[in-house]
């Protein structure tokens, strides 16, 4: 029996076997380049504490990671359907500009970006953060600079969008299933949607 316990416990302690390998948080995807080229492979996904980071990329799932500064790459891509564009925010105190992977919500003449975003200090002016918060939507119409929306004014925004075309007041609540509906509604009345790859 002693040596039934001894043998018994020395099983559960030994290593899984070898050829087992450990699950890659990578998943399949694409970076483009500032140029317009794909790099297809696979992506680190996005987290709200690197929003603000390099994108980490693999040609293959072992392989070792390629840094992509954000400052060099357009956006990314998974494969599962997630696109992520590097957006620009400004001003930043002590910085010149903040480059963040924003996730498109709702694209046309007006774009819905929402942004997973930990709070730094050294952010706060850009995200207009006074208080601890991790999810920001912004508006982009052209090639005019982001708008962030909030609960107290998101109707007034898209009343002022929405005049000509639907009239009356704005409805709905403050999140992100009515902040896409009132986008839809604006790219309806008028402008086409530019292509959606970041």
């Amino acid at each position: 029996m002693k040596y039934f316990l001894l043998f018994g416990g020395c099983a559960l302690l030994a290593p899984a076997p070898l050829h087992a390998q450990k699950a890659t948080p990578y998943k399949p995807g694409y970076v483009v380049s500032l140029a317009g080229d794909t790099v297809r492979g696979y992506v680190l996904p996005p987290t709200a504490r690197t929003m603000g980071m390099s994108l980490r990329f693999r040609l293959q799932p072992t392989d070792p990671d390629i840094l992509y500064p954000l400052k060099t790459v357009r956006g990314a891509g998974l494969q599962a359907g997630k696109t992520y564009r590097v957006r620009k925010l400004q001003p930043v105190v002590g910085r010149d500009t903040l480059r963040l992977l924003f996730q498109p919500l709702a694209v046309g003449s007006l774009t819905l970006y929402r942004l997973d975003y930990e709070i730094r200090n050294s952010d706060a002016s850009a995200l207009n953060g006074t208080r601890y918060e991790n999810t920001f939507y912004y508006l982009e119409q052209g090639n005019n600079a982001l708008v962030l929306v909030q609960a107290g004014s998101f109707r007034q925004v898209f009343g002022g969008l929405l005049a000509t075309c639907a009239p009356g007041p704005v409805t709905g609540r403050f999140d992100e299933a009515n902040l896409r509906r009132l986008v839809s509604l604006y790219n309806a009345c008028g402008g086409s949607p530019p292509a959606t790859r970041p």
